[in-house]
């Protein structure tokens, strides 16, 4: 390993291990933090150029496989005994809710630009200020209103307006269908032959009042 790939490899397994202990004091359920750091793996992949993005996406896999089972021993650089079985403590109501909006925010994130002109708790505060989803990330924009579109519609609009503005410009529509989807409670059918086509095109009229309701220049 060159010089540069040791200071990438520390940097990016001190960062992993502040994400898990972050989870882990909000008391994520192991699934929870295995879903995240599988978000945050397949960010990677489109995000980083290489050396980093084998460095990264190894210790993302790594820390997967130790919460899976896969792993005996903890895999950040010091290898401490993992704990044999762990109870998981049942979670109030609130924190529970609190708890799967922060999981909801970070696969946003994992879908966002490092440097956004809107970071995603702004895009979520302010969307909620307009009426467009409520605490709870429900769309609640009536079937009536057609100025911003509807359901997957509205949410396609907001995926092509935001690129190249906060999300990636190369990011695959089916990709930030599917995140855009499972955030904002859209159930989607097996069946469906392209259920994020929403997301490949959309109506001029509607983006232009995304664009200017988000202050997109």
């Amino acid at each position: 390993m060159t010089k540069e790939e040791r200071e990438i490899f520390e940097y990016a397994q001190k960062k992993i291990v502040e994400m898990i202990e972050r989870w882990e004091e909000n008391r994520w359920s192991k699934a929870e933090i295995i879903d995240m750091l599988t978000a945050h793996k397949r960010d990677a992949i489109f995000r980083y150029p290489e050396p980093e993005r084998t460095i990264w996406v190894e210790l993302y896999e790594k820390n997967i496989a130790l919460r899976d089972g896969s792993f005996d021993q903890i895999y950040i650089g010091q290898n401490e005994a993992l704990p044999s079985q762990q109870t998981e403590k049942p979670k109030p109501e609130p924190v529970q809710r609190e708890t799967e909006n922060s999981i909801k925010l970070e696969k946003l994130k994992s879908i966002w630009l490092t440097d956004p002109r809107l970071s995603v708790e702004d895009f979520i505060q302010k969307g909620n200020d307009k009426g467009f989803w409520n605490d709870n990330f429900q769309l609640t924009l009536q079937r009536s209103s057609s100025t911003y579109g509807t359901g997957k519609t509205f949410l396609g609009n907001i995926f092509i307006a935001f690129k190249d503005w906060s999300i990636p410009n190369h990011l695959d529509y089916t990709e930030g269908g599917r995140i855009f989807c499972e955030v904002f409670n859209i159930k989607i059918k097996e069946s469906t032959k392209e259920p994020y086509k929403a997301f490949s095109s959309a109506n001029r009229k509607q983006i232009a009042e995304i664009k200017r309701t988000f202050g997109i220049r």
